[in-house]
């Protein structure tokens, strides 16, 4: 009796060397198959392994000859697989926005072995399944050809019998552009005229599609520096240009301006300063020659 290979699935064709040592040459061949353990029955030589449960079986053959003799082989065990691997595949999630360099996260266990490799796919959502383009799993979405887009990811395990599962995370966003963004208000140049508190605006759009986050802040630095719009990514919303939030600042410090009555104190004090007077009732130390 051969083996037919450890483990099968799907149909099988079971083969066998005899000979007829007695001259008189070989009458029959007849296989035979059993649960690993149990009683055996006939089989013909094409078992479609599909009708029987996963598991182990013991497979031995029967050869008689003309004259009537017979001789059983050993019994060769081998495992009926006929279920895929048990694939998940848990990173990134559908409908996602990704960026840069991307851990493509799956598992896989069958009977054989416990533990399948997993390998990873992608393509354009808009291209068909024969498009799948193999990676590993860092997926550098920043070097892909076709840009940024909305991509299909395919996992997929194969056991040691030829079963295959595949599962595909669909519409997942690669978004490498950073958002675009102009200051609307004030104008390029101001002076003193402009009201303070000043109310600062801003347009913000985003050409990959992700759309820019509605808590975008306008931070506003010091003259020297550079108005710079902040925290425009992670985009998790709609495409389309947004506006920024509005954000009253004082020019000048980059703080919430002070109030009326502070200012006031201040410039008291510093004229006090400036002509020695001061508010102490007390009596003033003479100096020391």
């Amino acid at each position: 009796m051969l083996s037919p290979g450890n483990p099968v699935g799907g149909p099988v064709t079971l083969t066998s060397n005899t000979s007829d040592t007695g001259g008189s040459g070989i009458a029959t061949v007849a296989y035979e198959l059993a649960p690993n353990g149990g009683s055996f029955n006939s089989q013909s030589a094409s078992w479609d392994t599909t009708l029987v449960s996963d598991g182990l079986y013991d497979l031995r053959v029967v050869a008689t000859d003309v004259a009537g003799n017979s001789t059983t082989s050993t019994v060769v065990t081998t495992r009926v697989d006929n279920t895929a691997p048990a694939l998940t595949f848990s990173s990134p999630a559908a409908g996602t926005i990704v960026s840069g360099t991307v851990n493509l996260v799956g598992s896989a266990t069958d009977a054989s072995p416990a533990s399948p490799s997993v390998t990873f796919a992608y393509k354009l959502a808009s291209d068909p399944p024969s498009a799948y383009t193999a990676t590993g799993a860092s997926w550098n979405t920043a070097t892909l050809p076709a840009g940024d887009g909305i991509y299909d990811l395919r996992a997929r395990a194969t056991d040691d019998a030829s079963n295959t599962a595949s599962v595909e995370n669909t519409s997942v966003r690669v978004d490498n552009a950073p958002p675009t963004v102009s200051i609307t208000a004030p104008a390029a140049a101001i002076n003193g005229s402009l009201p303070s508190p000043t109310t600062f605006a801003a347009n913000a759009s985003d050409p990959a599609g992700s759309g820019v986050d509605p808590g975008a802040v306008l931070r506003v630095l010091r003259p020297e520096q550079r108005l710079r719009n902040r925290r425009l990514e992670p985009a998790r919303h709609r495409s389309g240009a947004r506006p920024v939030q509005r954000l009253l600042v004082d020019p000048g410090s980059g703080r919430q301006p002070r109030s009326r009555s502070s200012r006031d104190r201040q410039r008291r004090a510093i004229r006090r300063r400036r002509s020695g007077t001061s508010t102490s009732t007390g009596p003033r130390r003479a100096r020391r020659s």
